[in-house]
């Protein structure tokens, strides 16, 4: 029995070193959240409408980030993390000129303030 408890403890503590260097990293992890988040904020800003090339070649990076996170524990990890570091930076930087086109959109499509109708200081008298 003390055997079986050894062994299970040496098993245990092998899987508590060898589960962090599986999956992807803190780091890696955040920078996809926010390239994510930003590529989000864009389409809530209405960039599909307003910025249709910036809007689908953000996501389409956005696409190869995610699809590097899932790569990058197998061979060839170093390569992935190149690729994945290009990916969010693109990614990030389609949906800032996204977001930035809609506003200018925005601007140049609202409509000019109305001016108030303007009271005749003759007729007030009446």
């Amino acid at each position: 029995m003390t055997m079986h408890r050894k062994w299970l403890t040496i098993l245990f503590f092998l899987g508590v070193l060898i589960l962090p260097g599986c999956g992807a990293s803190r780091d890696r992890m955040t920078a996809y959240k926010d390239a994510k988040d930003t590529f989000q904020m864009a389409t809530l800003a209405g960039a599909r409408q307003c910025a249709p090339c910036e809007c689908a070649k953000a996501e389409a990076y956005l696409a190869l980030a995610e699809r590097e996170t899932k790569r990058s524990l197998g061979s060839g990890a170093d390569e992935a993390s190149g690729r994945f570091k290009k990916a969010v930076a693109i990614t990030k930087e389609k949906s800032l000129e996204a977001i930035k086109l809609c506003l200018a959109h925005a601007q140049l499509t609202a409509p000019a303030p109305s001016l108030p109708t303007p009271i005749d200081p003759l007729s007030q008298g009446r």
